[in-house]
């Protein structure tokens, strides 16, 4: 019987460390661009197992509610997407990799030579003087 007390009692005081290790704890990170060191502003850090997100400040630092074992989804636009577990109540340092840059397309439209010379023309006849005839808006002096 007192053999059953010990072992009896020795479960409960495992299980209960068991369970005080799975106890939430406020995990404590940054977010910074490899390669550059640059800290990122705004990225967004969702712990998946509870859904709960926040936003990092404009150093790139956040406090997010964890526990052990639980993933984070680091987003940021033009970054791409980091996963990470949390493996200890240690403060995290993120690194996320720039994602290739991707242009809209352009179309490059030109004007042929003719094109140019019609243009050339209307600028000139536009002017005033085309083939000898001097044209005004206004004629100051009428002739009767």
């Amino acid at each position: 019987m007192r053999n059953f007390k010990f072992v009896f009692i020795l479960f409960v005081f495992t299980s209960i460390s068991f369970f005080a290790k799975a106890q939430d704890f406020i995990v404590k990170g940054v977010v910074i661009e490899k390669g550059s060191n640059i800290r990122i502003a705004l990225s967004e850090i969702t712990n998946l197992r509870t859904g709960i997100g926040v936003g990092s400040n404009d150093i790139g630092m956040f406090q997010l509610k964890a526990r052990m074992g639980d993933t984070l989804l680091v987003i940021k636009r033009d970054l791409i997407d980091q996963r990470v577990v949390v493996n200890s109540e240690k403060d995290l340092v993120i690194y996320l990799v720039r994602g290739s840059t991707t242009l809209a397309d352009v179309t490059i439209r030109g004007n042929t030579k003719k094109e140019d010379l019609d243009e050339i023309k209307r600028e000139f006849k536009n002017k005033g003087v085309y083939n000898g005839v001097r044209r005004h808006s206004y004629r100051p002096y009428l002739v009767p």
